[in-house]
């Protein structure tokens, strides 16, 4: 009995104590497409965290990719814009911890004036790697140090 409250109090501090390997970021990365699949090079992406407004800005790569990396979690907006293209608005992007969230765009001809608005689009299933995150409160954590604590007075 003695080496089961060892146990649950080992893995009770274990939960609590830093991870150094992880993180609590995300990226968002994507291609960008004109109408017959080509990469659009030079595309000014924006994106917004919703609920803090800060922006972060990166242009495409020559073949139309893009990452805006170190973002942190949460709600985020799109805009893709190029001259020639019209632009392209996507709201309702949630990045969780650890995510490589891809976002591929495809870019209509018009003007920059003209925009395409893409909204309640069903959540996105990770395909750019195989790591798993989840966010912990600080109520859980303490609630674990507590269990360890009368664990390890028995």
């Amino acid at each position: 009995m003695k080496s089961a409250r060892v146990a649950i109090a080992a893995l009770a501090l274990s939960a609590s104590m830093p991870l150094w390997g992880q993180t609590s970021l995300g990226t968002i990365t994507g291609t960008i497409q004109d109408q017959q699949g080509g990469g659009v090079p030079h595309v000014k992406v924006v994106v917004t965290n919703t609920a803090t407004q800060l922006t972060y800005t990166r242009n495409s790569a020559d073949d139309g990719t893009y990452v805006i990396p170190q973002l942190a979690i949460g709600a985020y907006e799109l805009e893709a814009t190029a001259d020639g293209f019209k632009t392209y608005r996507q709201s309702g992007l949630n990045l969780e911890v650890g995510q490589r969230l891809r976002v591929d765009i495809r870019l209509d001809v018009g003007n920059v004036s003209e925009s395409i608005s893409v909204t309640a689009e069903i959540p996105r299933v990770q395909t750019e790697d195989s790591m798993l995150g989840t966010t912990v409160e600080r109520k859980r954590i303490e609630s674990c140090r507590l269990m360890a604590a009368m664990y390890s007075i028995w």
